[in-house]
C-alpha cells in the first residue's frame, strides 16, 4: 500500500455556511491552483466527492487519513467541538509530532490550515500552527464570485499553495502502521486541549 491521496480537507460540515463557502468559494478554487504549483493532478480527499453512496462513513475516513500526506483543515471554533473534525485534526497532528515534523529542527509540517473565523477560542496545539487567514472572504452566496472578495481570495490562495505544494513533495514515506488504532483512534482518545495563553477562564 501506499498514499491514496496528497491533501485531506477536514471542515466543519455540520455548519451550512463552512460546507458553502468550502464546496463552492474554496474548492473550486484550491484544486486547480494547488495542482498547478504542484504541476501534477492533485489527489484530494473531500467527503463529498470521496465517499460515494453505500459506503461505511467512518471507514472511508479513517482510511483516507491513513493514506494521505498532508490535512487543510477549515478551522473554525466550532470546528474544535466536532467530535469527527477532531479525529480528523488530532491523527495528523499525532503523526506531525511522532515524525518531529513542524519544529525548530524540521519546520515542513503535515498540516496547513484554512482560518475562516476568529481564533479566540482554538486550542493552542491549533493557534500555534501558522494558517492562512481568510476571515475577510469568509461569504457565501453566488453574488460572491462577481465581487472583489472573490478576486482577492484568489490572489491569496495563489500566494499560499506553493507552500502546500511544498509540503506534498516533503511528505515521509507512507507507514502501514499508521493504519492501527494508535494512530488512528489513540490521538483523540488522547486529546487534552490547552487553552490559549490570552483565553481567561471564567471565574467560578
Amino acid at each position: 500500500m501506499d498514499y491514496e491521496y496528497d491533501i485531506f480537507i477536514s471542515y466543519l460540515r455540520s455548519n451550512p455556511l463552512s460546507l458553502q463557502w468550502v464546496n463552492d468559494i474554496f474548492y473550486p478554487l484550491f484544486e486547480p491552483l494547488v495542482s498547478e504549483a504542484a504541476n501534477a493532478n492533485v489527489r484530494i480527499f473531500k467527503d463529498t466527492e470521496s465517499i460515494m453512496s453505500g459506503m461505511n462513513w467512518k471507514n472511508r475516513i479513517k482510511q483516507a487519513l491513513a493514506h494521505s500526506k498532508i490535512m487543510v483543515p477549515v478551522f473554525s471554533p466550532l470546528y474544535f467541538q466536532s467530535e469527527w473534525c477532531l479525529r480528523e485534526f488530532t491523527v495528523m497532528l499525532h503523526r506531525q509530532s511522532q515524525l518531529n515534523l513542524a519544529s525548530p529542527v524540521n519546520p515542513n509540517g503535515l498540516i496547513l490550515p484554512v482560518k475562516i473565523f476568529d481564533g479566540q477560542h482554538f486550542p493552542q496545539q491549533a493557534a500555534d500552527i501558522h494558517t492562512l487567514d481568510c476571515n475577510n472572504y469568509f461569504r457565501v452566496g453566488e453574488a460572491v464570485k462577481a465581487s472583489l472578495i472573490y478576486l482577492e481570495l484568489q490572489g491569496k490562495l495563489i500566494g499560499w499553495v506553493d507552500q502546500v505544494a511544498a509540503a506534498i513533495q516533503a511528505a515521509p514515506a507512507w507507514n502501514a502502521a499508521w493504519t492501527s488504532d494508535s494512530w488512528l483512534e489513540d490521538p483523540y482518545k488522547n486529546w487534552a486541549p490547552i487553552p490559549p495563553a490570552r483565553f481567561n477562564a471564567p471565574k467560578l
